[in-house]
């Protein structure tokens, strides 16, 4: 048989307020009413074995906002890979030709 009994419990949670950005030090969420951040939040790099540049193993946590990923972009000697988008995806249709 099971004695069953009511308790009240007080849970603490932690929720986050605002995102910002490591570059520029504004925050990543468009306003107050959006939920979600926009632009690369808590992306994790990690120097490789023996890395010169990042140091061996070294992890980076951090985010940045659109605005500075559009600044960062146009510092690229070669642009980042846009994918077409279309109603069947960013690859397009399963059997598309390219012309």
């Amino acid at each position: 048989m099971l004695v069953k009994v009511k308790e009240t419990k007080t849970v603490e949670v932690e929720t986050v307020k605002d995102v910002l950005c490591n570059k520029c030090g504004k925050s990543c969420l468009p306003d107050e009413d959006v939920q979600d951040a926009y632009g690369l939040i808590e992306a994790t790099v990690t120097g490789g074995f023996l890395s010169p540049a990042l140091g061996d193993m070294t992890r980076y946590v951090f985010s940045i906002c659109e605005p500075c990923l559009a600044e960062l972009f146009k510092t690229f000697v070669h642009d980042p890979f846009v994918p077409e988008v279309s109603d069947e995806g960013p690859e397009g249709p399963p059997n598309a030709v390219e012309p």
